[in-house]
């Protein structure tokens, strides 16, 4: 098992969740279920299934040319305001938001220039 296609996030509310994560992802769900919505990432598979959510669990990181404006959009989307942005060394920001169930969403932007 050299790779891995798949993210499973735990929500409480799908319609909700689904509205945060198409503004994350910027595609439509390929699934749009009452048990499950699924977003193809390009080869990789993000799963919105009803669970228990929440800070704590692992943080999955999103590639932005703007950290700022993705934040402003991400909180618009029905998220919180977390942390950052912060340089954290080379030049590379970090930030995080938390979806609407509390789930931790980080952002990064490479250097610029």
């Amino acid at each position: 098992m050299a790779s891995f296609s798949e993210i499973i996030v735990p929500v409480t509310d799908l319609a909700r969740a689904r509205d945060f994560y198409r503004v994350l992802t910027e595609v439509d769900p390929f699934v749009d279920s009452e048990h499950y919505v699924g977003f193809m990432v390009g080869e990789m598979q993000i799963g919105l299934a009803k669970g228990n959510p929440g800070p704590g669990g692992p943080a999955i990181y999103w590639k932005t040319d703007d950290i700022e404006a993705s934040q402003r959009a991400l909180v618009a989307a029905g998220g919180a305001l977390g942390t950052g942005p912060n340089e954290v060394g080379g030049g590379l920001q970090v930030a995080t938001v938390t979806d609407p169930d509390g789930n931790t969403v980080g952002l990064s932007q490479p250097p610029q220039g």
